[in-house]
Formats: C-alpha cells, structure tokens, sequence
C-alpha cells in the first residue's frame, strides 16, 4: 500500500509541476485562490514558488511513503511522518461531505460545489485512507523499516 502511497504523492507533485507551465489557467482550474492567477497571468513568479514548494512537499511525502515501504533508506520519524500526512489528507478528503450534501440539495453551501472539488475532496480522502492502511499494515506485521 505504501508504495501506492508514495506514487500518489509523486503524481501530485507532477500535477503541481505542470500548473506551473499552464500557468492562469491550471491555476483556476484546480481551484487555487484567483490572485495566483492574476499574479501569474501578469508574470509574477511568487505563484510559481508557491506552488513548487508544494510539490516539494509532495516530493517529500512520496519519500516518507517510500521509506516506510523499505524502498528507500529509513528516514527520521518516518511512521509518525506518515500517520501526520495520512491524518491530513483524511481531514482534507472529509470535505466531500458537505459537498456531497450540497451537490444533492440537503444542505446550503458558502460556494457551489462542481463535480471536481468532489473529485479533488474524495481523491484526497482515498490517499489519505492508503497511506492510514499502509501504516497499519506496518504496525500489524511488526515490520520495521528499511535501514
């Protein structure tokens, strides 16, 4: 599962990578806030940063799930490192709730949920639920990482 974990992760960070090269309109599409578009649009660099540094983070997370799944050498901290990424993208993956209670009418939203933030909210909540199993399997098989 972890391996799974760490592709994912790596996939996130080439889609963040490739919103930089589309620039306003990648921005807009995944939903980052209209400023970055602006600002990309009018040739800041800051959304550009922002959003690498984001990858980074991704590049990170895929090596913290590759080093609980013995791909790598072990990293500091790595199944607490992966309890924290699984527990945030489970917490960013609950958003589909409400969505999906506003996509049906049940409830009123702040803003209109479309089709893809419930893809982006369930995606995220899936990733999260790997990463969670992958440590669990862990712990079950008392299998500690690769040095």
């Amino acid at each position: 599962m972890l391996h799974l974990a760490s592709a994912m992760n790596l996939l996130l960070a080439a889609f963040h990578i490739g919103i930089v090269f589309v620039g306003a309109p990648g921005y807009r599409y995944f939903r980052a806030p209209e400023e970055f578009a602006i600002r990309a649009a009018a040739g800041d660099p800051a959304p550009a940063l922002i959003t690498l540094a984001i990858a980074g983070v991704f590049l990170a997370w895929s090596a913290y799930a590759a080093s609980a799944a013995g791909l790598i050498r072990r990293l500091p901290m790595t199944r607490p490192a992966v309890g924290v990424i699984a527990a945030i993208f489970l917490l960013r993956g609950l958003f589909v709730i409400p969505q999906l209670l506003q996509a049906a009418g049940l409830i009123d939203g702040i803003a209109e949920a479309e089709p893809r933030d419930i893809v982006f909210s369930a995606s995220a909540f899936v990733i999260g639920a790997i990463h969670a199993i992958g440590l669990w399997t862990l712990f079950q098989e008392e299998k500690p990482c690769r040095q």
